[in-house]
């Protein structure tokens, strides 16, 4: 797992090619490329790549330490599902 290495650009990447795995799809609820541009700038990223392409991204905001983190995001490319990517971002975000 690796931390923030992920642009702007790759995020928003990501989370359009994961668009119709959200229900309802992600784009139905915020437009994808504010919402790519505010996880780079505010949220902590926890990234999983495979071959240089963002396979998986957990996004946390952990502004007040004392009130805990909120998960923004967890995704995972369609091709990539099933191979347990997101339980080790989880795990990777918690540590």
């Amino acid at each position: 797992m690796v931390f923030g290495k992920a642009s702007e650009k790759q995020i928003l990447e990501h989370l359009l090619a994961c668009d119709s795995s959200f229900t309802p799809a992600l784009s139905s609820r915020v437009n994808i490329y504010a919402y790519a541009k505010k996880l780079k700038k505010f949220s902590l990223c926890v990234e999983a790549w495979s071959r240089n392409i963002l396979v998986g991204l957990l996004c946390v905001y952990c502004n007040n330490h004392s009130t805990g983190a909120y998960i923004s995001n967890v995704s995972v490319l369609p091709d990539f599902q099933g191979m347990k990517i997101a339980d080790r971002l989880l795990l990777a975000g918690i540590d």
